[in-house]
């Protein structure tokens, strides 16, 4: 059965080896890079603005003693636009709002350099807030994408993919950041040089992305036959999305309670890194953006051998995928509150032991990507971006809370007890979450992702709409 089951899927017209599907999962990759790039790389940049590094001395430098207020402003921007977006994403598409994160992106980071000069730390503030308000755009908009494009067989492989350029923007972000930081150039080159390129990412986006197969202008039928004939997508219109079933669902609970607890520790290691390096660790800028972005490499190395798994383990009917889901966030959650709990309890100087300690701390968060990071594309792929923008904007309140409690709890950065504080709480909430999870997490898709909805009975699977009359849902 299987061995004819393989025979009929060859037989399959799936369009061109390398498709546009490929393309978008591509584009998707490279604007996750920059947004990851812009948001991370900012991290080693303020270290730099607050001390002399470079060997430039016109490059300027400020005595700002707010710079977790700073780190933190981000994402109070950030959380704004995110349920917003994923109900006007699901109604009306999500090219628009991609092109215009990334609009917002890239001049609030080629600005900030002058606005530093003449409004100080106040008016970095504010470029970030509203930076934050464009980043706020994607991830919703993202996971909206993957659910139209991607087949249901290949989703933790692509959100694998498409992570993987989150990686390399923090990767690229925190290292080379820290190198541009110590040359003559100095710190303002890091918001000019990879940032300005998001004017030109939104062109080739502008060109060549879509939604969805159905509103791509140079798509083969066969391609988009055989995408559409994959995920079963209707034409319909004015979709409900059922928030009171939504906001009852245990499994989607437990779903944002480990995104929500997991939000202390993805802050840490992202945005308070940089610091502890330097205060803490006494290390150079050079050494600071080298060891800050270590932790990203680890995951680099694993994520897609998670992802890869964990279709695997469905794929082969080795587990179901609520047992799948469950025992990937369970590896990821517990493996890093292990190590966390390992860093804050052997006392030791050792500068090698602390870095991969954290390194692999944070590379098992890559097994998550096959747990409960796509969880909600098995319990409601028709409603992905809506819950992702749910999902999203609680954990990044609860992510912009990390650094204000960081600047209370550590009243002095150079004191390594106090940072232990901060670890001990992360492991705590990784433990919390995980054991909610594994009591009451599902793979199955919901009763309520199959809301009755009405019909366009002019439409034709063959139609070509705009992304405004197609794309106000395609159930899967």
């Amino acid at each position: 059965m299987e061995e004819k089951t393989l025979t009929d899927e060859s037989r399959i017209n799936k369009g061109p080896r390398i498709g546009v599907r490929h393309v978008q999962m591509l584009l998707m990759a490279l604007i996750g890079f920059l947004m990851y790039y812009t948001r991370f790389g900012f991290s080693v940049s303020l270290v730099a603005m607050t001390n002399k590094y470079s060997p430039n001395p016109d490059v300027p430098y400020y005595n700002w003693t707010n710079k977790s207020f700073i780190l933190s402003t981000f994402f109070w921007g950030y959380v704004i636009p995110q349920i917003p977006v994923g109900i006007l994403g699901t109604k009306f598409g999500m090219k628009n709002f991609l092109l215009l994160a990334l609009l917002i992106n890239s001049l609030c980071m080629v600005v900030i350099p002058s606005v530093a000069e003449r409004f100080g730390s106040e008016g970095v503030m504010a470029c970030r807030i509203i930076q934050g308000i464009g980043q706020g755009l994607v991830v919703p908009c993202l996971h909206g994408i993957i659910g139209k494009w991607a087949l249901p067989n290949e989703r933790c492989r692509v959100y694998g993919y498409m992570s993987t350029g989150y990686i390399l923007g923090t990767v690229a972000g925190a290292g080379a950041n820290g190198y541009i930081c110590a040359s003559w150039i100095g710190w303002p080159l890091t918001f000019y040089l990879i940032p300005s390129l998001g004017f030109v990412l939104a062109f080739f986006y502008y060109m060549y992305g879509a939604t969805c197969p159905a509103t791509h202008k140079t798509i083969s039928e066969e391609e988009r036959t055989y995408i559409e004939s994959k995920l079963k997508s209707q034409n319909i219109y004015n979709v409900p999305i059922p928030y009171r079933d939504i906001f009852t669902s245990k499994p989607f609970l437990a779903q944002l309670t480990m995104a929500l607890c997991s939000g202390w520790g993805y802050s840490i290691f992202t945005t308070e890194m940089p610091i502890y390096m330097d205060k803490v660790m006494k290390l150079n800028i050079e050494s600071n953006g080298l060891v800050s972005s270590l932790p990203s490499v680890f995951v680099l190395l694993t994520i897609n051998v998670a992802t890869h798994l964990a279709d695997l383990l469905v794929k082969r009917n080795y587990l179901s995928i609520t047992n799948t889901r469950k025992l990937m966030s369970a590896t990821g959650s517990l493996g890093c509150a292990g190590l966390l709990f390992l860093f804050v309890t052997i006392p030791t100087d050792s500068e090698l032991f602390c870095v991969l300690t954290l390194a692999l701390a944070y590379g098992f968060r890559s097994f998550n990507c096959g747990g409960y990071s796509t969880n909600h594309l098995d319990l409601a792929p028709n409603f992905s971006a809506a819950l992702m923008g749910i999902i999203n904007t609680s954990s990044e309140i609860f992510s912009s809370i990390t650094p204000l409690s960081i600047h209370y709890i550590v009243y002095d950065e150079s004191d390594k007890s106090l940072w232990r504080i901060v670890f001990i709480i992360a492991v705590v909430l990784y433990v919390f979450s995980t054991c909610v999870y594994l009591v009451f997490a599902s793979g199955e898709a919901q009763p309520w992702n199959y809301t009755p909805v009405r019909q366009n009975a002019d439409a034709t699977p063959t139609d070509r709409t705009t992304d405004s009359e197609q794309e106000k849902s395609q159930l899967v």
